[in-house]
């Protein structure tokens, strides 16, 4: 369920911030630092997607869930955004 991991996120200190939000049953990604950055997001594991257009799948985005499954941060990067 793609729903679960829509919304907002903030870096801790708040200086980046990332949405995600599902439009046409896939997840986009996008930084609002940067309007420009905007990706389409697939999963390709258990709480792990990868970049749509990435041929090799590679996991980018980690989500981290808490006891009862909710999606509480991203780790993108070197970055850990925690869930508003």
């Amino acid at each position: 369920d793609l729903k679960k991991y829509s919304g907002e996120y903030a870096v801790p200190g708040d200086y980046a911030h990332a949405e995600l939000k599902i439009i046409n049953d896939t997840l986009h990604f996008s930084l609002k630092e940067k309007p420009e950055f905007h990706a389409v997001i697939q999963p390709v594991g258990m709480h792990q997607f990868c970049f749509a257009v990435d041929p090799q799948k590679y996991p980018m985005f980690v989500f981290g869930v808490d006891d009862s499954d909710n999606v509480v941060s991203l780790e993108f990067l070197e970055f850990t955004f925690k869930k508003k």
